[in-house]
């Protein structure tokens, strides 16, 4: 039985312009959420800094969130630097 991989990740915008932050976010969104093990992939912004933003990503196995960080468009949203990673805690379900 595979084991799903849920994640929330606390991000930092480094680009000044966060319309570009932004499009670069609903860009990866746009096309992870197509891939077949994905079942969650939101990014929220914060209510208290606009600069700060958390994503919740769930993958149904760990193949598919390998295939995921090794996907071209994956690896060209860590290339463009507009955000730096803070923080990624990975989560299993309580109830």
């Amino acid at each position: 039985m595979s084991v799903p991989i849920t994640q929330f990740a606390y991000l930092t915008a480094t680009e000044a312009d966060l319309t570009t932050v932004q499009q670069a976010l609903a860009d990866l969104c746009e096309k992870t959420r197509q891939e077949d093990a994905c079942s969650t992939f939101d990014f929220y912004q914060s209510a208290d800094n606009a600069n700060e933003f958390v994503l919740h990503e769930r993958f149904s196995h760990q193949e598919g969130y390998d295939q995921h960080l090794a996907a071209e468009y994956t690896q060209a949203f860590f290339q463009k630097k507009v955000v730096s990673v803070d923080r990624v805690v990975a989560v299993s379900a309580v109830c």
